[in-house]
């Protein structure tokens, strides 16, 4: 079995002849972790999302998914999944609205093979708010509510992987806290997801592997952490920060930046730092390696 629940190699699809969306686009989801699809409006999120789900199919191209329940399986333009053991929210605009929320989540859970004995939909529901507003017809509640049901079906029958598209639309602060809530028990349990946000503060709390696009190509793929890491080294002191500036430049340090007392160093690396502060009667109050905003990568890379 593979470490990457699912691998996407160079998948081409454009709409018309002249239209290209994806090109060569080429990236990794590794197993039981949070992988965060970043890019612009237009860079091909939605549509890579929905090939690999099954729901459209590329021009070219091979998306390999590797499940622990199932056999393997690959697509080499069409695509015929296993979707059982795959959730996905891709747009809550194909929810039959003329419906009620709990004939809607019935029809989910028989299409998964899922009875509802006990009142199980009605837990279901509970679980995501919404078992107040079971019998109001789909037509009648907010987007925010709409994408709560649409996450519900998504995480029905415990699936291996989930595809999440902008999973907070229209949800609010409570609906929010909650999802993240089930994100963190769905991969502790061994899952792995897959989700576009143009929440970057949000996509940097629970992802812990990042594949930024652009342009219909995968411009970026790292770890999280990784990927925020600099050569920097943040040195806050007590008292004097000028003593501590000039203790650093005059060992080969550079400084990148000072905020209140905090020095941004870069050309030494922290023990050195440690032991020059030391040596010349500066207090440490706190010594980290310095690590960028997601946010902030994101704006540099789509300059």
């Amino acid at each position: 079995m593979s470490s990457s629940a699912i691998s996407v190699d160079q998948i081409n699809k454009s709409f018309g002849k002249r239209v290209p969306i994806l090109e060569n686009m080429t990236f990794d989801v590794p197993r039981g972790k949070v992988t965060g699809l970043l890019g612009p409006n237009g860079s091909g999120k939605s549509t890579i999302m929905k090939i690999i789900a099954g729901l459209t199919h590329a021009d070219s191209g091979e998306v390999t998914i590797d499940l622990e329940r199932a056999d393997s399986y690959k697509s080499a333009v069409g695509v015929d999944h296993c979707r059982a053991s795959i959730g996905y929210l891709l747009d809550p605009e194909w929810i039959d609205t003329r419906v009620s929320i709990l004939t809607f989540l019935r029809s989910q859970m028989q299409l998964k093979g899922i009875s509802d004995t006990k009142n199980k939909a009605i837990d279901i529901l509970d679980e995501y708010g919404l078992a107040h507003a079971r019998n109001r017809k789909l037509v009648k509640v907010s987007l925010g509510m709409r994408q709560r049901v649409c996450l519900a079906v998504a995480f029905l029958n415990d699936p291996e992987i989930v595809i999440l598209d902008e999973p907070h639309n229209g949800v609010d602060a409570d609906g929010s806290i909650a999802f993240q809530n089930k994100l963190k028990e769905y991969i502790s349990s061994g899952g792995t997801a897959l989700i576009s946000s143009h929440l970057l503060n949000e996509v940097q709390q629970f992802s812990d592997y990042v594949v930024m696009i652009k342009n219909g190509r995968t411009i970026v793929q790292k770890p999280l952490d990784q990927l925020r890491m600099t050569n920097s080294v943040l040195l806050t002191v007590r008292g004097d920060i000028e003593s501590a500036q000039r203790a650093m430049l005059n060992n080969g340090g550079h400084i990148d930046g000072v905020s209140g007392h905090t020095l941004s160093i870069s050309g030494l690396d922290t023990a050195t730092i440690a032991e020059v502060a030391v040596r010349n009667g500066v207090k440490i109050e706190a010594l980290t390696k310095e690590s960028k905003s997601l946010e902030s990568i994101y704006l540099e890379l789509n300059e």
